[in-house]
């Protein structure tokens, strides 16, 4: 696998670095805090709808968030499953973000135990 710099429409995603897999499958990895980035009413990961717009414009495939607070952990789903299943959140009164946020809940991730922590299960 290989990490690349990425920029869409000129502009660098944030956040996250596009991972390209031996069989040429984009995915994009995030690292997040559950704490921080888990939205907990639905128990959802996020993305905002300026991400989703230039993940599809570069064609990426697939969203991974690896969870440094959770030893590593990552939760991965495909991209066109999260656009068809991911609902709006309604963010007027509590933030003072201007973008759109879509929800997709932890059910419709895959979840993959850390390297580190497969390891250690194995000794």
């Amino acid at each position: 696998m290989r990490a690349v710099t990425v920029f869409a429409n000129g502009r660098y995603i944030p956040r996250g670095k596009v991972v390209i897999d031996p069989d040429d499958v984009r995915t994009w990895e995030c690292r997040v805090r559950e704490f921080k980035h888990l939205y907990r009413r639905f128990d959802a990961w996020t993305v905002s709808e300026e991400i989703l717009r230039q993940l599809r414009d570069l064609g990426i495939r697939r969203i991974r968030y690896v969870v440094v607070d959770r030893g590593g952990e990552s939760y991965e789903v495909e991209l066109s499953e999260f656009l068809k299943r991911a609902k709006p959140l309604d963010q007027s009164g509590w933030t003072k973000r201007t973008e759109e946020q879509w929800a997709l809940p932890r059910r419709y991730w895959e979840k993959r135990e850390s390297a580190r922590k497969q390891l250690a299960l194995q000794l």
